[in-house]
């Protein structure tokens, strides 16, 4: 699980690849994520982001295995600083362009709604699944 980071000229493509869980945004995949994120404010050459993911899903949103093996406090750390990336992704002096190749889930919607331009393949489904685990959709709090 990691996050792919090519730089292309004026433009940096960064891939979710964890494809054999549907590129759920594990801790070491925000966490890389945010280290992008504020490397490509700093570095005045980079004119676009362009977010995607490996296999068939951009990305299901939030680890939920890894966030049910936190306690309480961990769970309350792991989703502050999912929205923290969030923020800042909305936020970003970058343009920022969501490449949807699949499936689109929860948190992965979230990533696509702070990004400036969406463009997805045909196929790509959409779902806020959170409602049937008993979690808030987007939960900012």
């Amino acid at each position: 699980m990691s996050l792919l980071v090519e730089r292309h000229s004026r433009f940096v493509m960064a891939t979710i690849d964890a494809p054999e869980r549907l590129n759920a945004l594990s801790s070491v995949i925000y966490e890389a994520l945010h280290e992008l994120l504020a490397a490509t404010e700093q570095d005045l050459e980079v004119r676009c982001l362009v977010l995607t993911g490996t296999g068939r899903a951009f990305c299901v949103g939030a680890d939920l295995k890894e966030r049910e093996s936190l306690n309480a406090g961990g769970r309350w750390r792991y989703v502050r600083r999912l929205n923290e990336i969030i923020d800042r992704l909305d936020n970003s002096p970058v343009p920022v362009i969501a490449s949807i190749n699949g499936l689109a889930f929860s948190g992965g919607i979230e990533l696509i709604t702070a990004s400036d331009m969406r463009f997805c393949v045909q196929s790509a489904k959409f779902a806020l699944p959170e409602v049937k685990l008993g979690i808030i959709p987007g939960d900012r709090s």
